[in-house]
C-alpha cells in the first residue's frame, strides 16, 4: 500500500442517518479521542452534537452496523466489506481509508471518486501520495 502522508487534517466527519429514529449520527475522526472513529449524535433538529463512545466499543450493535456501512459508502469500500471489518476500520484514518480507495481505482480501472469531509466548513478531501 502506497504511504499516505498524515498531516494535521483536524477533525473528520461522516454523517448518517438511521431508520430507526431522528437523530443525526455522525463519525468522527479525531474528535474527544485521537487515532480512531467515535460516535456523536444530535437530535434532528438540533444543534449540539453529544459524544456517544468509541466505533467500536460497547455501541449498540444496530448503530454500530449503520455505522460501518456509512463509513466504508463514504469512502467507496462498500463492496470489499469483507476486507474492511468494523475492527479493522475504526482504527484506520481517512488518509488511510482513502488510500484504500485509490488502490482500488488503479486495480478495477473505477472512476476517481471525490471524498468529502462532513465537518462544517470542509469540504473536498484529498491525501498526497508518495
Amino acid at each position: 500500500m502506497e504511504n499516505a502522508k498524515r498531516g494535521a487534517i483536524g477533525v473528520f466527519s461522516v454523517n448518517f442517518f438511521t431508520e430507526n429514529d431522528d437523530a443525526t449520527y455522525a463519525l468522527d475522526w479525531s474528535w474527544q479521542i485521537t487515532g480512531e472513529w467515535t460516535l456523536s449524535s444530535k437530535e434532528y433538529f438540533g444543534t449540539r452534537w453529544n459524544f456517544d463512545g468509541r466505533l467500536f466499543n460497547g455501541l449498540q450493535h444496530a448503530i454500530a452496523v449503520y455505522a460501518h456501512r456509512a463509513l466504508l459508502a463514504h469512502f467507496g469500500l462498500e463492496k470489499w466489506s469483507d476486507q474492511f471489518p468494523l475492527e479493522k476500520i475504526s482504527t484506520m484514518s481517512p488518509e488511510e481509508l482513502l488510500t484504500a480507495r485509490r488502490e482500488k481505482e488503479k486495480l478495477y480501472a473505477l472512476e476517481r471518486m471525490e471524498v468529502y469531509n462532513d465537518t462544517l466548513g470542509f469540504h473536498r478531501f484529498e491525501v498526497v501520495l508518495e
